[in-house]
């Protein structure tokens, strides 16, 4: 049997009631919780937790991004509900599988296998 948590990730809420350390030692896996990094309280829409920043994010919110969050610091590895959400075909970026080789050049893996 394992012991999960999910919890938030925004440092706010982390600070106001969370004792990181001691859950750490507690439990098998800690899930971060990323779906709410934006949302009606921003006076822009996109993505609630993008890979990348949006161009108007300023401030903090240039750091709400999964890709750059895990990466700064040092998560073992992403996780997505699912892959059929990526663009495969480059629509909405400059390359296609931008999900994937985002997710892989955070942590360093190679992009080379002919997607």
């Amino acid at each position: 049997m394992m012991l999960t948590a999910a919890v938030p990730s925004s440092s706010q809420k982390i600070d106001a009631g969370y004792d990181v350390p001691g859950i750490a030692q507690s439990v098998d896996l800690v899930n971060l919780m990323t779906y709410s990094l934006h949302g009606s309280w921003n006076d822009y829409v996109h993505h609630q937790s993008g890979l990348y920043p949006y161009y108007k994010d300023t401030g903090r919110n240039r750091e709400l991004n999964i890709a750059n969050y895990a990466k700064e610091h040092k998560l073992a590895g992403m996780m997505v509900w699912t892959v059929d959400y990526d663009d495969f075909h480059g629509y909405c970026h400059d390359r296609s599988f931008d999900l994937i080789k985002t997710m892989a050049e955070t942590f360093g893996a190679s992009t080379t296998c002919n997607l």
